[in-house]
């Protein structure tokens, strides 16, 4: 269990999201600060929902002391990382899948990283471990797997590539679909709307298919 200290401080009633749960997140796409997985005061594991008396998320149930201390930003290079991620995710769940046998989920929670002397799969990492790694694959100065090779292992490394150069998805969809604005004075035309998105989008595809 993780969570953003920032958005519990916002919520005017607090929360705790289904995206923190997922081990490829370790920061917040909203503010760009690290998560954080225990308490800052009494550092306990998290168990908002497993708690005799009701405390309110923002809250520590085991020791009573707010959650909302702030963390530090992220890596740049680590939110790229766990951007890219997330938007391969998200394609996944729409759909659009590999020819391989194993799926993307998978092969990300396959792998297993070196550790301490041990191999440990993503989700078994604490939020400053995992965080580490995504530090250590961005410098590219090592690989946290050793020396072995896997699909898994493979389908990260081509992750961890990938990630310095992306934008996002929907900027990268934005570069393909939408014409470039020409030099000159800033026009006050308004911008393409979602009909005009989804017919360009139509295009781009039957062009992928034609190829």
């Amino acid at each position: 269990m993780q969570f953003c200290p920032a958005c519990l401080v916002e919520d005017e009633t607090p929360y705790f999201r289904r995206g923190w749960t997922l081990a490829t997140r370790v920061s917040c796409f909203r503010h760009g600060c690290r998560f954080r997985d225990r308490c800052p005061a009494c550092e306990g594991g998290l168990a908002p929902f497993r708690q005799n008396r009701l405390v309110p998320h923002q809250f520590c149930a085991l020791c009573g002391a707010e959650l909302g201390k702030p963390t530090a930003p992220a890596a740049h290079g680590v939110r790229r990382l766990e951007r890219l991620i997330d938007d391969l995710l998200a394609l996944h769940a729409a759909g659009h899948r590999s020819g391989s046998k194993r799926s993307l989920p998978d092969l990300l929670g396959a792998a297993c990283f070196q550790f301490g002397g041990k191999r440990m799969s993503i989700a078994r990492l604490s939020h400053r471990d995992r965080y580490q790694q995504f530090r250590q694959m961005t410098k590219g100065q090592s690989t946290p797997f050793g020396k072995r090779r896997s699909p898994a292992i493979s389908c990260w490394k081509r992750v961890a590539q990938a990630a310095p150069a992306w934008s996002g998805l929907v900027t990268s969809f934005s570069d393909a679909v939408l014409p470039r604005p020409k030099a000159g004075p800033c026009s006050t035309t308004a911008g393409p709307n979602l009909a005009d998105l989804v017919q360009a989008a139509a295009r781009l595809h039957q062009k992928r298919q034609a190829l």
